[in-house]
């Protein structure tokens, strides 16, 4: 049986008092742009913004 390698992982980003991330759309594209400008340092294949939380979807390589 050959064993899969793990190619992405799914990070969650929430606020610590749960407080919302961004009410409106203009508010939204605030965040992503800020978003995309921090992780353009790491290998992040997706990602979306909601209300009170952020998915990240980032490649990862083998481990060792």
């Amino acid at each position: 049986m050959e064993i899969m390698k793990v190619l992405a992982t799914h990070i969650t980003f929430r606020l610590a008092d749960g407080r919302s991330i961004c009410r409106t759309s203009a508010q939204r594209r605030r965040v992503a742009r800020a978003f995309l400008e921090r992780a353009q340092h790491f290998s992040l294949l997706a990602f979306r913004i909601v209300a009170d939380h952020l998915h990240a979807l980032v490649a990862v390589g083998p481990r060792e």
